[in-house]
C-alpha cells in the first residue's frame, strides 16, 4: 500500500516549521509540504487570502490522494487549524494537529512560563548536593535550554510576525480560523484519527484551542507537554515530540480508533 504524508505550515513562517521531523518520515513514498500562498520563497503576504489558502490545500491533498492510497496530514499552528478544516471535508487517513490555532491568543503564557521556571529552578535546587551557589548554579545551567527555548519563539516573532503582521495579514487568519471552526460545527463528528499536540508554555496558542479541535473528532488523542512552547519542532525538545508523533502515525488502526479519549501528559 503506498502512502504520503503532507505538512501545512503555520501563519507568516514557512515549511521549515517543522525542523528535523522531516528527517523521520522515512517510511513515506512521498513526503509533500504544502506552501500557503505568499508565504515560502519569495514571499509576499500579499498573495495570503482566503480563498486561495482554502483551495492550495484541498488541491494538494487532492493531487496526493489519486496517486497515494493514503494520505496522513500533519499540521502546525494555523497549519493545524487547517488540517482540522481538511478533515472536515476530506477523507484523510490520519492527522496531527501541533498547535493548532483555532483558538487563540494565549493570555496566560506569560503566568505558565514564570511558573514553570519557578517550579523546575525549585525542584532542582532541593535536590541538588553541595553549597548554595554550586546548587543554584546547577539549577540555572538546568534551565539554560528552555530560557533558550523561550528566546527562540520571541526571535521568530520579531524575525517573522511582527515585521509582517498587519490589517491584511491579520484579517485573513481571523477568517480562516473562522471558517476552520464553522466547518468543523458544521460536520459536528469527524471519524479521522486524530494527534492533537500541545505544550503548556505556548505563548501564542491556549489550551482550550486545543479541547475545541478534540472535541470534533472521535477517535483522538491529546498531548500534553509540560516544557514546550509554540515554537515545537525547533527547540531541544523536538526529538521528543518527533519521536511521539510517528509512533502515533505507525500505530495500528485498532490502537488510534479507541472509542474513549487519552489524554497524556508529557514530563
Amino acid at each position: 500500500m503506498s502512502k504520503a504524508v503532507m505538512t501545512i505550515h503555520g501563519f507568516l513562517t514557512d515549511v521549515a516549521d517543522f525542523g528535523d521531523l522531516y528527517d523521520s518520515l522515512g517510511d513515506y513514498d512521498c513526503v509533500y509540504k504544502c506552501k500557503i500562498p505568499g508565504h515560502n520563497g519569495k514571499v509576499n503576504f500579499n498573495e495570503f487570502n482566503v480563498a486561495d489558502t482554502l483551495a492550495t490545500v484541498r488541491s494538494d491533498y487532492d493531487m496526493l490522494r489519486e496517486k497515494y492510497d493514503q494520505v496522513d496530514v500533519i499540521g502546525f499552528s494555523m497549519g493545524g487549524a487547517l488540517t482540522s478544516y481538511l478533515c472536515s471535508v476530506r477523507d484523510v487517513h490520519r492527522a496531527v494537529l501541533c498547535a493548532p490555532s483555532n483558538k487563540y491568543l494565549n493570555f496566560r503564557s506569560l503566568f505558565a512560563m514564570l511558573s514553570f521556571y519557578f517550579k523546575t529552578y525549585n525542584e532542582k535546587y532541593q535536590n541538588s548536593n553541595g553549597a548554595v551557589a554550586a546548587r543554584m548554579r546547577e539549577a540555572n545551567d538546568y534551565l539554560k535550554p528552555y530560557r533558550n527555548n523561550s528566546l527562540l519563539s520571541i526571535r521568530i516573532g520579531i524575525r517573522r510576525i511582527l515585521p509582517n503582521i498587519n490589517s491584511h495579514t491579520y484579517s485573513v487568519f481571523r477568517d480562516l480560523m473562522k471558517l476552520c471552526n464553522d466547518a468543523l460545527k458544521e460536520r459536528q463528528s469527524i471519524d479521522v484519527p486524530a494527534m492533537v499536540v500541545w505544550g503548556k508554555l505556548d505563548e501564542l496558542v491556549p489550551r482550550s484551542s486545543a479541547d475545541f479541535v478534540c472535541d470534533f473528532f472521535t477517535y483522538h488523542k491529546l498531548k500534553l507537554y509540560d516544557d514546550v512552547g509554540h515554537a515545537l519542532f525547533l527547540t531541544n525538545n523536538s526529538p521528543r515530540l518527533i519521536r511521539d508523533i510517528v509512533q502515533y502515525l505507525e500505530m495500528s488502526e485498532d490502537e488510534v480508533r479507541m472509542p474513549d479519549s487519552n489524554i497524556v501528559a508529557v514530563k
